[in-house]
């Protein structure tokens, strides 16, 4: 395999273990919010504040790229998402505090709603940067087709694991699959 088709297929591997973790991320912190958050109006507001919570984080992203490039922006932020889901979860599992556990699942609601989007745009730049657009228009649908099936299975997979290891153990399952998707995604900026 050619060095650009190797990095590709390191930079869809990212890709996919950050769509399969989203599954269970989003699985777990919609349940904990909708049984935590039980006024009805908690749900829209919630929603409403997603942009401008993506807003925070597009700003933390950008400053990132600007001081380290796209490589290490792609690996901080993936980072800094996995102290996050670290915290939360921490925080949701563990504290004797409701109104520290309903903060925490709150702004998880807000990341797990815009934190993929930050990510996978980075991902995609990365192919889009090692590709002519003849090879894009090829290449690309094949991506998002192995993205999408890692996520259908890991959707999948959602309510034999939540036996298993209950939500907080999604969340943690998510922070391994974002650590997989470092390490693909590192590899695929070496080649």
């Amino acid at each position: 395999f050619e060095p650009r088709d190797r990095s590709i297929a390191y930079m869809t591997a990212s890709l996919s273990f950050q769509f399969g973790g989203f599954e269970f991320l989003r699985s777990a912190i919609t349940t904990l919010f909708t049984s935590t958050f039980t006024s009805a109006s908690s749900y829209p507001l919630a929603t409403a504040l997603v942009s401008p919570f993506s807003v925070v984080i597009l700003y933390i992203y950008s400053r990132e790229l600007k001081q380290y490039g796209p490589r290490l922006a792609l690996r901080k932020t993936n980072l800094y998402s996995i102290a996050f889901l670290v915290t939360a979860a921490t925080l949701i599992s563990q504290s004797s505090s409701q109104a520290l556990r309903k903060i925490a699942i709150g702004l998880a609601f807000l990341f797990q709603n815009c934190y993929l989007n930050m990510l996978s745009s980075q991902q995609w730049s990365f192919c889009d940067s090692v590709v002519t657009p003849n090879e894009a228009a090829r290449r690309f649908g094949r991506i998002a087709g192995v993205s999408c099936l890692t996520s259908t299975a890991t959707a999948a997979l959602v309510p034999s694991l939540v036996k298993k290891v209950g939500l907080t153990g999604l969340m943690v399952l998510t922070i391994v699959t974002l650590a997989v998707s470092v390490l693909f995604g590192d590899q695929a900026y070496s080649i």
